[in-house]
């Protein structure tokens, strides 16, 4: 099959567009998620250095991590392309170069590129920003709820405390070991997916409401909400709560049979008590759940992705509860609270998105072969 597309080059499909305008259209095409970050990373370093806030921590960590999961993306949708009817008699050899080439011109062209690059520099800094404060929360703020949240817990799962309903199910070796993988590898793989596959894809409302929920949550619920609800969490409850521990004996089962899991909370606690505020990934605070928030985010674009879709964002939204509980990270309902804040973040982005004036060309979507598009018909 002859290829006449238009060559893409480092300036543009079709040669006539230059880095700078190319640049340009990126942050004017996600001038939603900027207007939503840009007050909350430039305000961090206003009024941070008076109060002693530790600066953006771990942002260059946050941005490999989200680097591997596009050039795992890169990879996912050459290896589609390569297996469409019309390639899969053809060597490797020959397939991979058009498969490339139509990945090029379907997905991976250079305005996508420039937007992704956009929001590839801008979240983890978000993200870095959040570490710090939440550190310094830590650090400065007594942990008071948690007794209440413990109350609160057994309150509403009849008398009894949430962990000890699981441990029938789950109080053995292997299914914590698989809970930990799932809880401290499984939400990150998802949440860092699916906003690789929206930040990739051309403008619509659906997409800019993703992304800019994805940047609001942090300081939203991360920071402000914590800030109003610091609590430790169950896995910390007997060093914050003078008297009997109801966690001990979870705890006790936790730290026996998952090292993943111990040495996380070891190293945040640790971290911690030390006074550290520059640590990747620190700061303690239990509610709301920052995991469960970010997965019912995640779970919203795939939910809408068909049968297959729906089982994934439950079966994930479902796990991460769950595995919340068990490994002691979260009370119940940090979870639950997490959820809610999720869901009236997007609700709430729905509202002003739909009052926006429409963008001309936000719905739009580059043509792709009829084989390119079969490959990319999500499941009924």
């Amino acid at each position: 099959m002859t290829n006449t597309a238009p060559s893409t080059t480092l300036t543009g499909r079709t040669g006539r567009s230059s880095l700078f305008e190319l640049a340009l259209g990126a942050i004017r095409e996600q001038r939603a998620v900027l207007w939503a970050a840009l007050p909350f990373i430039a305000g961090s370093y206003v009024v941070g250095p008076f109060v002693g806030w530790p600066g953006a921590v771990g942002a260059s960590f946050w941005i490999a991590q989200a680097t591997f999961m596009g050039m795992i993306a890169v990879f996912w949708v050459v290896v589609r392309h390569r297996f469409a009817a019309d390639l899969k008699p053809q060597g490797a050899r020959a397939a991979y170069p058009v498969a490339w080439r139509r990945a090029r011109e379907a997905t991976f062209t250079n305005e996508r590129l420039a937007a992704y690059a956009v929001m590839l520099i801008v979240l983890p800094t978000v993200v870095a920003c959040y570490t710090g404060w939440k550190t310094w929360l830590a650090a400065t703020l007594p942990f008071r709820w948690d007794t209440t949240l413990m109350r609160l817990d057994r309150a509403l799962h009849f008398g009894t405390d949430p962990w000890r309903l699981l441990q029938p199910l789950l109080g053995r070796e292997w299914t914590t070991d698989v809970m930990s993988l799932v809880y401290e590898s499984g939400w990150a793989a998802t949440l860092h997916g699916v906003i690789t596959w929206q930040a990739l894809r051309p403008p619509s409302a659906d997409r800019n409401r993703f992304l800019v929920a994805s940047v609001l949550a942090w300081p939203l619920v991360g920071n402000l909400l914590a800030a109003a609800f610091m609590s430790a969490g169950p896995c910390y409850y007997g060093f914050v709560v003078a008297g009997a521990n109801p966690y001990a004996e979870l705890m006790a089962h936790v730290n026996a049979t998952n090292d993943l899991t111990r040495a996380l909370q070891g190293y945040l606690w640790r971290s911690h008590a030390s006074g550290e505020l520059e640590v990747i990934g620190g700061g303690i605070s239990a509610m709301p759940s920052m995991h469960l928030v970010m997965v019912t985010l995640a779970a919203i674009p795939l939910w809408r992705l068909g049968r297959r879709g729906r089982v994934l964002a439950a079966a994930v939204v479902m796990s991460t509860v769950v595995g919340s509980v068990h490994l002691g990270w979260h009370y119940a309902v940090d979870g639950y609270a997490g959820i809610l804040c999720a869901v009236g973040i997007w609700w709430l982005l729905g509202r002003v998105f739909r009052r926006s004036p429409a963008s001309p060309d936000r719905d739009r979507v580059p043509a792709a072969d009829p084989a390119d598009r079969r490959m990319a018909a999500p499941d009924a």
